[in-house]
């Protein structure tokens, strides 16, 4: 489970003092007062800018970093919501091809067993010419 808090730039990060942090993270310094924190199951997973965030998802100029962290996270849900949707429809599909492909087994088998008959139908009426003609050269 997901969720997002705006990075009081004191606190640190993993174990890394915040100071440090920003002294090997240049984008990091020059961002200060626009950071989130993104975490998976209550586990730093990702640091993240407001204005990049900002920038490559539209939204508004407008909005605070608390506003920008909770639009992040509404749209990480949704993109989960999709891809848990997508999946279904790969399981189904999936369903789809199985019985597609035992249907076609079922009729190769049907054609298999229609040429069986077919090659003992001709093999009994040439047997039967055989012997109409044996009985014919008899006569």
């Amino acid at each position: 489970m997901l969720s997002v808090q705006v990075w009081d730039e004191v606190s640190p990060l993993n174990g890394i003092p915040a100071e440090e942090i920003f002294a090997n993270r240049d984008d990091l310094d020059r961002a200060r007062g626009d950071i989130f924190l993104v975490f998976n199951n209550g586990v730093l997973s990702q640091i993240e800018i407001g204005a990049i965030i900002r920038g490559n998802y539209g939204f508004d100029e407008n909005l605070s970093i608390e506003e920008i962290a909770n639009q992040y996270l509404e749209m990480r849900e949704m993109e989960a919501q999709r891809a848990r949707e997508r999946q279904l429809t790969v399981e189904e599909l999936q369903e789809q091809v199985a019985m597609l492909s035992y249907q076609v087994m079922m009729m190769e088998s049907d054609i298999m067993e229609e040429e069986v008959v077919e090659e003992e139908i001709v093999e009994e009426q040439q047997q039967e010419e055989v012997i109409e003609e044996e009985n014919n050269g008899e006569e």
